[in-house]
């Protein structure tokens, strides 16, 4: 798991956004943080049980379910390239793209993002990271975290794209992880919202910011 490099933004504190060093199995900063690393994961969230484990047992249990390499379909790579909108999926095809994905449960989006070329940095509250890792394994374009979209663990303004699609239905309050989520992202793309019937919010995309 890359904490920091040319190509990843670097992994900081949750807390109070400090520099991170791997040391003995975790992650310290320096005000004493301290993140435990297991199965090559950083869980970066406190070790209590949140209300997001059961999302972890179904994903763990039926990780396949969704993938569209399992399903023989293209049910995911439509849905998120419709959500996205095509000028922004073809950034995706940039050299260096790096996504963001907030809620990426087992991955099956993870591994239509993974399937544009772009650097993927897969994050869940849950343990259905995982789930994510057995299917999407880690490796030179992708990383996982578990970390809490209240507090992501990235300095402002770092990824290209921010993707948290099928998440905002199970938040008792959208806002603040919203804003979380957009403050790290740079000038290009942030794709928050369903298609449900429920707005998509997506931008800036160019000079100006487009919001559905």
């Amino acid at each position: 798991m890359s904490i920091g490099s040319k190509v990843w933004p670097e992994v900081v504190c949750p807390e109070h956004g400090q520099p991170v060093a791997a040391a003995r199995g975790e992650l310290r900063c320096s005000l004493g943080h301290r993140w435990g690393i297991r199965s090559g994961i950083p869980r970066m969230i406190p070790q209590a049980n949140n209300y997001a484990d059961a999302f972890g047992l179904q994903w763990n249990v039926y990780r396949k379910t969704q993938l569209d390499s399992y399903t023989k379909t293209t049910i995911s790579l439509d849905r998120a390239r419709r959500c996205i909108g095509e000028q922004c999926w073809q950034m995706l095809y940039c050299p260096e793209t790096n996504i963001l994905e907030v809620g990426c449960g087992a991955g099956r989006f993870t591994e239509v993002l993974l399937g544009t070329g772009a650097y993927v940095t897969s994050v869940d509250l849950s343990n259905a990271v995982d789930a994510n890792q057995e299917n999407c394994p880690q490796g030179e374009r992708h990383r996982i975290l578990q970390a809490d979209a209240l507090k992501l663990p990235f300095a402002p303004q770092q990824y290209d794209l921010v993707f948290c699609l099928e998440v905002l239905e199970h938040l008792d309050d959208e806002s603040p992880r919203t804003e979380d989520a957009a403050r790290v992202f740079t000038c290009k793309a942030v794709v928050f919202g369903e298609d449900d019937g429920r707005p998509l919010q997506r931008g800036p995309e160019g000079p100006g910011r487009r919001w559905r």
